[in-house]
């Protein structure tokens, strides 16, 4: 990801940003670029499908579920498109992990 460039775009689209010390008439930056290098100490894996689904959601979901199932512990992270969409996926994996594993509970961020 160039950070340059979306700063650039950002800072381009908006009103002048108020910066406290500038002299007027003047732009500065509204935004800092953080970088940070990932130490690897945690391993990422990533998982596409070959073709697309129907209901994104329900794969989703059923993907989610079965890595839980089947994978030692660990965080799985699932990127949705919407609030809507996170709540019903936290309701479906929650449902499941009822009827599954009664004894263990679900925490979804």
């Amino acid at each position: 990801v160039d950070a340059e460039l979306f700063r650039e775009f950002f800072d381009g689209c908006c009103a002048a940003p108020i910066v406290a010390d500038a002299t007027p008439g003047s732009r500065s930056s509204s935004a800092g670029i953080i970088s940070l290098r990932g130490s690897g100490v945690h391993p990422v894996s990533l998982h596409f499908v070959a073709s697309p689904v129907s209901d994104y959601l329900e794969h989703a979901v059923q993907t989610a579920w079965m890595l839980h199932v089947a994978e030692d512990d660990g965080d799985i992270l699932v990127f949705l498109t919407g609030q809507q969409e996170v709540e019903t996926a936290c309701s479906l994996l929650s449902d499941r992990a009822l009827t599954e594993r009664p004894r263990r509970r679900l925490l979804a961020l």
